[in-house]
């Protein structure tokens, strides 16, 4: 919440599972000023598959009329109070997001050479992520314990 008005912003989040739950990740960067709102929960939305569902394609409709149409959707909201990381575990984060991203983009186009954190030049990851220049951000780590 920011002045009483609530905050969303849609950035990456990878999920991985360990003994004591299931951890969130992120990568926000300081220009983007939901990273000021740590103190209070923010919501994640997570949508799967969704699909209109026409009153026409129940068969029962041809005897009885009686349907309607209807939404059919997957989704999960949930609300995790962030924590800020910096230095090696900020870029261990943004490595496993890259990672994810460009090994997808490999998956679905063998050609795509995915790109590494360490194709850039030595230190230079390190020296974006120490400085104190506000458009360059960490991490952000949350813990949200899910039951399966």
């Amino acid at each position: 919440m920011a002045d009483g008005t609530a905050q969303a912003c849609h950035v990456p989040v990878l999920a991985e599972r360990r003994d004591d739950g299931i951890w969130l990740f992120t990568r926000v960067d300081r220009a983007n000023l939901i990273w000021l709102y740590f103190e209070t929960p923010w919501l994640l939305p997570f949508v799967g598959a969704s699909h209109y569902i026409s009153a026409n394609w129940y068969p029962s409709k041809a005897l009885t009329r009686k349907e309607v149409p209807t939404y059919h959707y997957q989704a999960i909201h949930i609300r995790a109070t962030p924590s800020i990381v910096t230095d090696l575990d900020a870029i261990r984060i943004l490595a496993k997001i890259i990672d994810c991203f460009e090994n997808h983009l490999h998956n679905i186009n063998p050609e795509h050479t995915p790109w590494r954190l360490t194709d850039a030049p030595g230190g230079f990851i390190y020296q974006v992520y120490s400085s104190d220049v506000p458009s360059i951000g960490g991490a952000a780590e949350s813990h949200y314990n899910i039951t399966t």
